[in-house]
């Protein structure tokens, strides 16, 4: 039962319109049933309740407390506490219902995997004019600043739903054959790329930078080669920085370069894209200097939760959010919430870490959802993620994968004897490792 519950949860992340009372919607319908069943099902069986993450979330609460009791606004305060807290108990529930089983966490795979591709096709079919004039009228009429988002609301947040979704494909054991593989990753990075999101398509660079130092470090089959490695590549990154400088002189980048980069790419495909970067870069310089001015003397304990876009306001003094999650973090839950927020992120990372760093081939590894993680890091830098359903989500299953590979790569492990004096030790899923 939990897991059908959960699998919807998957398959309606992007459905948030029409909302309801707070901006819920049906996949919260989902998500408050999957919890009830998965805790009434731990105090049936007695289980013990595992928290990931939990001594970090621990200081984000603390965090938002403490600036919460001296907040102008408690009530848009005391909402955004409780979606913290719904949104924890949810990543709570997936990795204390899906550690250690690898088919339940396959089948969810799966499932994101086919739901996703059905979302990147209304996006491309809705962008493209290709759906029937009624349906069409209705969905086109899900904008935000003429940019495409059709259910979700948000064309940021469509693109990080595809942009994890993505991730999350490489990870997932369908499809199984390689050109059907191909054709669902490309569907859903043109459902993207459609949305118009820069942030997501540095977030994709992000990701597979990640991708690819994992698969750098891997060379390394002892400590001394990982150091090697490391030293050989940052000397080679040295030698390159200095011919460059040495020909070119010092680079100089600025906004001037960002407007020329827009007006370059204007009139090509990525025009709803880098066409828009000269006025995203404006915009966000303008939020985060007017954030900072609005916080003031409360910059050290934070206005509140979510409370940032009280003060807030862009070039056309409207009221809008900070978009970058570490900032917003500082502004309105203080140095102590910016705090918890690094150290949970260093959580995240250290599971994905894992992944990326795990032996073996193809989807069996997981390491998407690694790269999954690094990947929203990245576009948490332009934009708000950690209020996203979908982003909780990842970071469950990004757990709960490294338990499942951790507990494969123990499995698989030599029996102890000559040859095992020299196999590499794995984590266990109660190792720091996966429990930070």
């Amino acid at each position: 039962m939990s897991l059908f519950l959960l699998g919807g949860v998957v398959v309606f992340l992007p459905l948030l319109l029409p909302s309801g009372p707070g901006n819920t919607a049906l996949v919260d319908l989902f998500a408050a049933l999957y919890v009830v069943a998965v805790l009434a099902g731990m105090l049936r069986s007695g289980r013990p309740l595992r928290t990931p993450a939990g001594a970090a979330f621990g200081l984000v609460l603390l965090a938002s407390v403490i600036a919460l009791i001296a907040s102008a606004d408690p009530s848009t305060g005391l909402l955004n506490l409780a979606i913290d807290l719904y949104l924890f108990a949810l990543f709570l529930a997936i990795c204390n219902d899906l550690a250690g089983r690898a088919r339940a966490l396959q089948a969810i795979l799966k499932t994101w995997v086919v739901a996703a591709l059905g979302w990147a096709m209304l996006l491309i079919a809705t962008f493209f004019h290709a759906l029937p004039a009624g349906l069409a009228k209705a969905l086109l009429g899900q904008t935000f600043n003429d940019r495409l988002a059709t259910t979700t609301g948000n064309p940021n947040l469509a693109a990080s739903f595809m942009l994890v979704s993505w991730f999350v494909a490489l990870s997932s054991p369908w499809p199984r054959r390689r050109p059907a593989r191909v054709l669902v990753l490309g569907a859903i990075l043109l459902g993207m790329w459609v949305t118009g999101s820069n942030g997501a398509l540095t977030g994709l660079a992000g990701g597979l930078a990640a991708l690819a130092l994992g698969h750098y470090l891997r060379a390394a089959r002892s400590r001394e080669q990982l150091m090697a490695l490391a030293g050989a590549g940052l000397l080679v990154l040295t030698l390159a920085l200095g011919v460059v400088v040495s020909v070119v002189g010092i680079p100089r980048f600025g906004l001037a370069d960002v407007n020329a980069i827009a007006a370059r790419e204007r009139n090509g495909a990525f025009a709803d894209n880098l066409g828009r970067l000269d006025r995203g870069t404006r915009v966000r310089l303008q939020l985060w200097d007017s954030g900072f001015r609005g916080a003031g003397s409360r910059l050290a304990v934070g206005l509140g939760p979510g409370e940032a876009i009280d003060v807030t306001v862009n070039a056309k003094g409207g009221h809008q959010s900070l978009h970058n999650d570490f900032i917003a973090y500082l502004i309105e839950r203080g140095v102590l919430g910016l705090a918890g927020l690094v150290v949970m992120y260093g959580a995240f990372l250290r599971w994905g870490g894992f992944l990326l760093m795990a032996e073996g081939r193809g989807p069996a590894t997981m390491r998407g959802l690694g790269a999954g993680v690094a990947s929203n890091l990245v576009m948490s830098m332009s934009h708000e993620t950690m209020h996203f359903r979908h982003v909780w989500v990842l970071f469950a299953l990004c757990w709960v994968a490294a338990t499942v590979v951790a507990d494969r790569q123990r499995g698989a492990a030599p029996s102890p004897g000559a040859g095992a004096r020299h196999a590499r030790p794995e984590p266990s899923p109660s190792s720091p490792l996966t429990h930070v």
